[in-house]
């Protein structure tokens, strides 16, 4: 069985790309040396929205990705989001 933690952010128009560069260049290296990391995803969807999908071997390393991806969004990209983005594991 594997486990997920799923984020949605609303990004602010025009800066999409620029947000999704962030993620592939300096969150992944990040996510991937969490505990139990097996892949992680990043899609687009729609014109403002990008959904990440981290999946893992256990519920801990799920659990344990969303303080990691809070604290790099806070000093990454929070200036060209909406909002806080939802969250489910």
């Amino acid at each position: 069985m594997f486990y997920a933690a799923i984020r949605k952010y609303s990004i602010i128009s025009r800066s999409i790309e620029e947000v999704m560069q962030r993620i592939q260049v300096d969150f992944l290296p990040i996510i991937s040396q969490a505990l139990d990391y097996l892949q992680y995803y990043a899609l687009r969807v729609g014109n403002n929205e990008v959904i990440t999908i981290s999946v893992f071997y256990s519920l801990e390393g799920a659990q344990e990705s969303d303080p990691l991806a809070h604290e790099w969004a806070e000093k990454n990209i929070a200036q060209i989001t909406q909002g806080v983005p939802e969250v489910t594991v």
